[in-house]
């Protein structure tokens, strides 16, 4: 099987193969990676929060999730690094219980 060819500006499924190869590539700009756990989840992620939130805006992507591991302990670091910056900050953590079920949560406001 080969490679996916990169993604084009203004192509589509229905086109066929010689009318995307002759479109521009366009790289990617709107990326927000959600998941990321840093060195607060013990034993689980190894970055320090500003450094993940230093180096994916230095990647130009559109915003952070930092989710650690049942804690926002992350998230302090992380959003004094953001406001220096330009990209957005989306504070959540990875809520894992005792049985072993595991999920992302992304509080939308203070009470949540």
């Amino acid at each position: 099987m080969g490679a996916r060819p990169p993604l084009r500006a203004g192509s589509c499924m229905g086109c066929s193969r010689e009318e995307r190869s002759n479109d521009e590539v366009t790289p990617m700009t709107r990326y927000a990676e959600l998941a990321v756990t840093t060195n607060f989840s013990f034993l689980r992620g190894a970055a320090h929060p500003r450094e993940m939130v230093a180096r994916a805006d230095e990647l130009g992507l559109a915003a952070i999730g930092i989710a650690d591991r049942n804690s926002f302990a992350g998230v302090v670091r992380a959003y004094d690094e953001a406001k220096k910056r330009s990209i957005k900050l989306l504070v959540g953590t990875r809520l894992v219980t005792t049985d072993g079920f595991e999920v992302i949560a992304y509080p939308t406001d203070r009470d949540a």
